[in-house]
């Protein structure tokens, strides 16, 4: 997702986005969280779900709280949280990686619904 130009918290108020998929290193999951502190600056209600699991969930819930989104990003887990949230999101942010199946640009990118 992108910041419109000229966007503030009362034009897109409380944006929600959701990420899914495996906490591995080749999804990009940290390029989006990068990403996501940038776009806070524009539109500070914004926030971010991330389902999945894996061996960069660690790592990434670091970034966040260095990032100082911790308020902003919610690690839900894996599979069973994913029951309800594929439709609780504003935009949903695809890895930005390259895994087994896909590939990706190596910038984040958000589709709205």
């Amino acid at each position: 997702m992108l910041p419109v130009p000229g966007a503030t918290a009362e034009t897109h108020p409380a944006a929600q986005l959701l990420a899914v998929g495996p906490l591995v290193s080749s999804k990009g999951y940290d390029l989006l969280l990068t990403a996501l502190a940038d776009l806070i600056r524009t539109v500070p209600t914004v926030r971010l779900r991330i389902v999945g699991d894996g061996p960069s969930r660690k790592p990434w819930q670091v970034q966040t709280a260095r990032l100082g989104l911790s308020h902003q990003v919610e690690f839900l887990g894996g599979k069973a949280s994913m029951m309800g949230q594929q439709h609780s999101g504003d935009s949903c942010a695809p890895g930005t990686g390259i895994d087994d199946h896909t590939v990706h640009r190596r910038s984040p990118v958000g589709g709205t619904r």
